[in-house]
């Protein structure tokens, strides 16, 4: 089943399915294969050829900085402090300048990480000056800017990405590999969690900087939007309109996912708990590789109509390290080279911002969302990833 699953990866010249292989790769017996994985896996992009900037040097933008720096595609950065710019024009030896000049430059791909208030009009103005363009998340608080944006970048055939950053991470790749191989069964729920304390944007509340990571993974897994959505919120800070939100996602067929994001919890808890007809898988991005994702016996057994308690066995799933950031870095590179469509891409970024907005809603509200029809487009546009 293995060699199967392998050639079949290399007819589709799968190479992040080959990758989410991990250890079992390196077994394989047929050494035809392993040769031909090998060279599968050493295929090389020249990144230096194209010209990447990065406008906003501040917490997240000084590590796509590094990233695209380590790949030899950075060229300038732009941030509104002077004092950040020339730090970076010094140390990395690349050219600071204003957005303008971005625009009116050789640059051919400008990665946002700017406030999320400043993300639409950042984004129009560099595909108007056809440059191709990544957004850190959240894109925009708006589906109908993100519309908008979706039409530029077709009208001039530019590659748009948002940083989705967790649909790049090596262990939930893996994970949906198995769902796709079936070892979960039929999906039955998700429950993310994604809590800490510490800092405390003003920009936005804790539903726009947190939850996008969760729901992304959610739709990439369920592959459909929900049905209906309710969400409710804490307060605790009363510094923006939400320190704490849990989101109740309802889909076809009596799925159903929760994701629950707070920045006022007493410990760090990064989780995603997959439970299917077959098995559970938990993501734990707080642990280390080793024992990042496991697999639970699951179903428990059964007597006399009632279910028996039983000893949980976690079973450590083998996976190999990477950063996640850099390989989305590389994906945006890739998507721009090859003329293709980012995973991460408008139409995926449409249906988190179409979910976390019906959310803002059903708080607001304090309601059910039922989201129309016409929003149930498809979660995750065919690619490399599916």
């Amino acid at each position: 089943m293995l060699a199967t699953y392998i050639e079949n990866c290399l007819a589709k010249a799968s190479i992040w399915a080959l990758a989410n292989l991990g250890k079992y790769a390196i077994i394989a017996t047929n050494t035809y294969l392993i040769k031909k994985i090998g060279s599968t896996l050493s295929v090389k992009y020249n990144y230096s050829a194209i010209q990447v900037a990065v406008v906003g040097c501040g917490n997240w933008g000084k590590n796509l900085i590094r990233v695209y720096h380590e790949l030899g595609a950075l060229h300038a950065v732009c941030d509104a402090s002077p004092q950040k710019m020339a730090q970076f024009e010094e140390s990395l030896r690349i050219r600071a300048c204003s957005f303008d000049e971005l625009l009116n430059s050789a640059i051919d791909a400008i990665v946002i990480a700017t406030p999320s208030v400043t993300h639409f009009e950042l984004a129009r103005k560099a595909l108007l000056a056809k440059k191709h363009v990544y957004i850190e998340k959240p894109i925009t608080h708006h589906p109908e800017q993100i519309l908008q944006l979706q039409e530029l970048a077709a009208e001039h055939n530019l590659r748009l990405m948002v940083g989705h950053l967790l649909q790049y991470h090596p262990a939930f790749l893996k994970l949906k590999a198995l769902n796709a191989e079936g070892v979960l069964g039929q999906l039955q729920s998700i429950h993310a969690t994604r809590l800490n304390f510490g800092k405390f944007p003003t920009e936005q509340n804790v539903l726009w900087d947190y939850a996008p990571h969760d729901i992304s993974m959610v739709l990439g897994l369920m592959q459909e939007l929900p049905t209906k959505v309710f969400a409710s919120k804490e307060n605790p800070l009363s510094h923006t309109t939400a320190d704490t939100t849990t989101i109740h996602l309802h889909f076809a067929d009596n799925k159903k996912a929760r994701v629950i994001s707070s920045w006022v919890h007493p410990f760090k808890e990064q989780k995603l708990i997959v439970t299917g007809s077959k098995a559970i898988v938990m993501l734990d991005d707080t642990q280390p590789w080793e024992h990042k994702l496991t697999l639970l016996n699951y179903p428990c057994a059964w007597n006399d109509g009632l279910p028996q308690p039983f000893q949980v066995e976690k079973n450590p799933i083998p996976l190999l390290p990477a950063e996640p950031l850099k390989n989305e870095c590389e994906h945006f590179l890739q998507a721009i080279l090859t003329q293709s469509e980012p995973l991460t891409g408008a139409a995926e970024a449409l249906n988190v911002t179409t979910v976390l907005a019906a959310a803002i809603q059903s708080i607001a509200s304090e309601q059910i969302i039922t989201l129309k029809e016409k929003q149930q487009r498809t979660a995750i546009p065919e690619g490399i990833y599916a």
